[in-house]
């Protein structure tokens, strides 16, 4: 049987372990936000497709984002407070707010924005797959990153 003080020293080293990978993770996101204010500064497609989670968009069907139109609020955009670990709001000088959801990849804890088609969906109850002419994917033109905050209803 192990001794308590040998029981209390690993969960300690554990607990080391997890706050040094848990702040090496922060700082990347950070260091990732950081990215994301300088390319919405310069509202260039390229340096925010650059930041952008665009294997998870093909993968989905969607055409490349070179032959879509990038759209986004007026500028200039300001960091506003954190949602959680994978969700920032940024806010328009009309005070609107726009959400920024991010994934990390566990294997690299490189963190990327997820596109989305347009600025706000659809609100209300969609239909369920099948029941109504859905709008093919390839009809797509626009893309972005960020989305109206709060949803619609």
């Amino acid at each position: 049987m192990r001794s308590p003080t040998v029981i209390l020293g690993t969960l300690l080293l554990l607990l080391g372990m997890w706050t040094l990978a848990a702040s090496q993770s922060s700082s990347a996101r950070d260091a990732f936000l950081k990215k994301v204010d300088s390319a919405f500064d310069s509202r260039e497609p390229k340096q925010i497709a650059a930041l952008a989670d665009t294997n998870a968009w093909r993968e989905a069907g969607y055409p490349d984002l070179q032959a879509l139109k990038l759209v986004l609020p007026k500028g200039p955009l300001a960091r506003d407070k954190d949602l959680g670990q994978t969700a920032v709001l940024y806010k328009d000088p009309a005070g609107r707010l726009w959400r920024l959801s991010l994934r990390r990849d566990a294997e690299s804890d490189a963190w990327s924005a997820v596109i989305r088609a347009s600025l706000c969906p659809r609100g209300g109850m969609q239909p369920r797959p099948g029941t109504m002419h859905e709008q093919p994917r390839s009809t797509v033109e626009t893309w972005t990153v960020l989305e109206c905050w709060p949803l619609p209803k």
